[in-house]
């Protein structure tokens, strides 16, 4: 099948490349390509191309007509996008126009329209989360902590004492070697830390002071602090964080796949649709 469908792109190539090809076949039993002995028609090359491309592409073109409906292009965006341009030319300097088609891009300004796509995309996520917020901090329970790492149980008590003398955590981090910054951070469920780490930061409340956690096979040892666990008072940031869940864009894609009733009316396409992205059809 792979080289099948190679052969069906040469093909596509050898259409467009050739002065004698017709390309205003309406029958789809009719061969618009000859190979040797192998001859390939339109109706196959449609259903081929529907089966194994067709879903992808349908998906990103609808997901823009969403993203129109559903989140303005702001000056922020635009700013954003120029902002990103032109640190990219300064960094590529004479070879910024072979960058440009080396990633795809016909030119800057589908450059520049990949680059909203992604914001607004981004942006669409964002609103799913903020329309279903409480939901979501039920289920994945974030809150703000300082999380310092440790190899050896020694530095991880010295920072301690230095964070009990009221000595910044970030500070402490960079002085001890902890390889987490000491910087306020969201955890939730989700977060990479040790079962051991998960359980002190899911039942700790503010009022706690630092606690000294050794991971089960005895290879690091944190220092952790719950700051804040006002899920509004922290909101700006959980959104964020959440933001960066595959799992929950997944989610705000399907909501809104549904919520504008998307719909295929080709058997192909629609086949090739439930195989791989079944959850954006309208129920």
């Amino acid at each position: 099948m792979k080289k099948y469908l190679i052969m069906i792109a040469s093909s596509l190539l050898i259409l467009v490349g050739c002065s004698d090809a017709y390309t205003n076949i309406k029958d789809k039993n009719q061969s618009i390509v000859k190979i040797g002995d192998t001859q390939i028609t339109k109706g196959s090359i449609y259903k081929d191309l529907m089966a194994n491309y067709g879903s992808y592409f349908v998906l990103g073109d609808a997901t823009e007509k969403i993203l129109d409906l559903e989140v303005e292009t702001t000056e922020e965006m635009n700013k954003l996008v120029e902002d990103q341009i032109n640190q990219y030319k300064s960094s590529y300097g004479d070879s910024w126009e072979t960058i440009i088609k080396m990633y795809g891009h016909k030119d800057e300004e589908a450059l520049k329209s990949s680059i909203i796509y992604a914001e607004k995309l981004k942006e669409l996520t964002k609103k799913y989360i903020y329309d279903n917020y409480q939901t979501l901090v039920s289920l994945y329970n974030p809150k703000q902590a300082i999380v310092l790492t440790f190899s050896d149980t020694d530095s991880a008590n010295a920072a301690l004492v230095e964070l009990k003398n009221g000595v910044n955590p970030a500070e402490v981090g960079t002085a001890y070697n902890s390889t987490t910054s000491g910087e306020p951070q969201i955890v939730t469920t989700e977060s990479n830390f040790t079962s051991e780490v998960k359980a002190i930061l899911n039942t700790a409340s503010s009022n706690d002071d630092f606690a000294v956690i050794p991971s089960a096979d005895g290879t690091l040892t944190y220092v952790i602090k719950v700051v804040d666990t006002d899920v509004e008072n922290i909101k700006a940031q959980i959104v964020d964080e959440f933001v960066t869940y595959s799992k929950i864009s997944d989610e705000a894609d399907k909501f809104y796949f549904n919520k504008h009733k998307f719909k295929i009316y080709d058997k192909d396409l629609y086949d090739a649709f439930t195989s791989n992205y079944s959850g954006y059809l309208t129920k």
